[in-house]
């Protein structure tokens, strides 16, 4: 990749013999004067491109650097309280001008940045004005970043990067015109082209959104009759968007969700291709931008690309033209014909086995269907319907998991959407609108957590512990139960499988207390999964040594199964023998440590040994089984009367269970 970009030719150096090296070092020395500063702030400025020694003389003249900062500070509060004079904005920026001469010298740029003074020149970047003073003071503040990041410099970048100049220029490529816009996206360009500022960007998530977000929305409000800067400003958004792209692994699927179908306009690309003869520079197309471009259309597109016979003189499309806006549609757009692809596609009956997880596709190109519905997680627009459509078909394809976890930025929505509940949570502000939401996004990460490739990933990054709030709320209510079974849901994926990777974090994660307080507090369902939890901790050594290392802990989880078994619904008959099959795991697990099996038999109702009971797990032989087994080990124990015989007992008042 050709390691160049546009810098407009407005701010080049150009050499003006004019003056000479001993009035240049005249005016330097005069600056201090208070008749005739402003007028030698003001040559000096008009001058700045005459002389290769004016940044040293600046920089070495005693007094001459805190007298620019003076000048440029002195604007800070008419900036504020919207009092520019123009006289004040001429004056700042002649000094800001001086300060370009300081960051664009070799022998000064260093110790510039050094002594951090472009820190100064950040709060004419953050302003939100389109007033022609704010856009000049703007302007200038631009050129100074732009001259320091012209030449490749690692300490360069390190230090902008360490400052506010990403959010800055993300402002200005905002609200600026198209000359700020220009030399905005050429810093941000000139800093990604760097390694470690293309690591900047991408280590979080939002700053990625932001990027992209703000490139896009460029596009959509490019100005077609600025033809002096746009091909400048068009082949800098060109190579955002492609280094962006060379990350393979994670960005580039998500990444043309972000890439406007107007960038590949063929008007767009007339303007970088053919010559334009302008009144102040000679445009002669740029073969780099324009190669630039086809490679993002190869690698994004439908691998078409730009024809390369395409006709200079190629007529750009008018505003009512069909084709003109079927490519210029927006993304959203884009994304709600998908969405309804998806309804229709599976609010047919043949696609009810789909639902269930059969192998069956989702379309014809499965992926591709997928990864737009993840990208429009990103979008404020469409991020509460792309969530309904995945969450409710997550099952219809078995590599979800994997996209979810690779795609850039969708882990980071989804834990938004589930820490946005926490407020309201507290505070029973909870709509119905929001728990559906965070119950689709909760879904998906059971989605994550149960795929065999993203379990280990999903654990590492500690993701369940964001859940735990939702089960240790008290309430009863529908939205709380709700959230409680949705959260179970996702523990339950990951102790289901036998990983001790998996048991040693939900026991270092305290998942015990929050599952007897669900088995306390739910519904017959929550208490179904949380004890199924419990009793899978306890199938392994480390799980069952973990419970009998307090005495405490020991007593609260068999005093919580007992009080289960007091309480159990018998109403519940869907849910009914899978929470008895759990309880008994779980006491049966118990029993086999010997020196607690006589305060265990203690804690065990003899309702749980009923002849009813033992009738509704009669369909399940394994629970049957566990059942029996726990008679017998109980039976083993001193303080325990109850014996275990195959066959019924004489009369109903007959003590002990039964169990044919």
């Amino acid at each position: 990749m050709v390691r160049k970009a546009a810098y407009p030719p407005s701010f080049r150096p150009i050499r003006n013999p004019c003056i000479n090296l001993l009035q240049i070092y005249r005016l330097v020395r005069q600056l201090r004067s208070l008749e005739i500063g402003e007028q030698c702030l003001d040559l000096l400025s008009k001058n700045r491109h005459s002389c290769n020694l004016l940044a040293i003389f600046l920089w070495s003249s005693p007094g001459s650097m805190r007298l620019l900062l003076l000048v440029i500070t002195s604007a800070y509060r008419p900036l504020v309280s919207n009092k520019l004079s123009e006289r004040v904005v001429r004056r700042t920026c002649n000094a800001i001008g001086l300060f370009q001469t300081l960051a664009s010298h070799p022998d000064t740029k260093m110790s510039f940045i050094r002594a951090s003074m472009p820190e100064y020149l950040y709060a004419f970047l953050k302003t939100r004005s389109r007033e022609r003073n704010y856009e000049r003071l703007r302007f200038a503040s631009l050129v100074v970043i732009g001259s320091l990041v012209e030449v490749d410099n690692p300490e360069v970048v390190d230090y902008l990067l360490a400052t506010e100049m990403f959010p800055c220029c993300l402002c200005c490529m905002e609200i600026g015109t198209t000359l700020s816009k220009t030399v905005a996206t050429f810093i941000i360009y000139r800093t990604l082209l760097n390694e470690k500022g293309l690591n900047y960007l991408l280590s979080m998530p939002e700053r990625y959104l932001v990027v992209t977000h703000c490139l896009e929305n460029m596009v959509e409000v490019l100005d077609v009759e600025d033809e002096e800067y746009l091909p400048h400003l068009l082949k800098n958004i060109i190579g955002c968007y492609l280094r962006i792209s060379e990350n393979e692994s994670r960005i580039r699927a998500d990444l043309s969700g972000y890439i406007p179908w107007l960038l590949v306009d063929y008007k767009y690309v007339n303007i970088i291709r053919k010559e334009k003869a302008h009144a102040n520079f000679l445009f002669q197309g740029d073969p780099e931008a324009f190669g630039n471009l086809r490679r993002l259309i190869w690698l994004f597109g439908s691998g078409t690309g730009i024809p390369e016979n395409l006709p200079v003189s190629h007529p750009v499309w008018s505003s009512d033209d069909e084709e003109c806006n079927l490519k210029t549609r927006r993304h959203h757009l884009e994304f709600q014909y998908f969405c309804n692809v998806f309804f229709s596609l599976f609010s047919h009956p043949s696609s009810e086995k789909m639902v269930s997880g059969a192998a069956a596709p989702l379309t014809s190109n499965p992926p591709a269907r997928v990864k737009y519905l993840i990208r429009g997680l990103a979008s404020e627009e469409t991020r509460e319907q792309s969530l309904d459509v995945l969450c409710k078909n997550r099952l219809a394809y078995d590599n979800l998991a994997v996209l979810l976890r690779n795609s850039f930025g969708t882990m980071s929505v989804l834990l938004k959407i589930i820490i946005s509940a926490y407020r309201p949570l507290l505070s029973d502000g909870l709509t119905e609108r929001a728990v559906t939401q965070i119950c689709n996004a909760i879904a998906l990460f059971q989605c994550v957590a149960s795929h065999p490739n993203t379990r280990i990933p999903f654990i590492r990054a500690t993701m369940p512990v964001y859940l735990y709030p939702f089960l240790n709320t008290m309430s009863n209510e529908r939205s709380y139960e709700c959230l409680r079974i949705t959260s179970l849901g996702v523990i339950g994926s990951l102790a289901k499988v036998e990983d001790p990777e998996v048991i040693e974090y939900l026991l270092s994660t305290q998942i015990f207390p929050s599952c007897l307080r669900c088995m306390e507090v739910g519904k017959t369902l929550s208490r179904t999964v949380s004890t199924f939890i419990i009793y899978r901790i306890l199938l392994s050594e480390k799980g069952l040594k973990y419970c009998f290392v307090l005495a405490e802990r020991y007593l609260s989880v068999s005093q919580c199964l007992g009080k289960l078994v007091e309480n159990l619904s018998e109403d519940d008959a869907e849910n009914l023998p899978q929470l008895l099959k759990n309880i008994i795991g779980c006491y049966l697990r118990l029993s086999e440590n010997e020196r607690t099996r006589p305060q265990l038999s203690s804690y065990v109702p003899w309702k749980l040994l009923d002849q009813k009971y033992a009738n509704i797990v009669r369909s399940d032989p394994e629970a049957l089984a566990d059942l029996r087994q726990l008679v017998c080990n109980l039976r083993t124990s001193k303080s325990c009367t109850t014996h275990c015989t195959d066959e019924p007992p004489a009369s109903s008042d007959s003590p002990g269970p039964s169990i044919p």
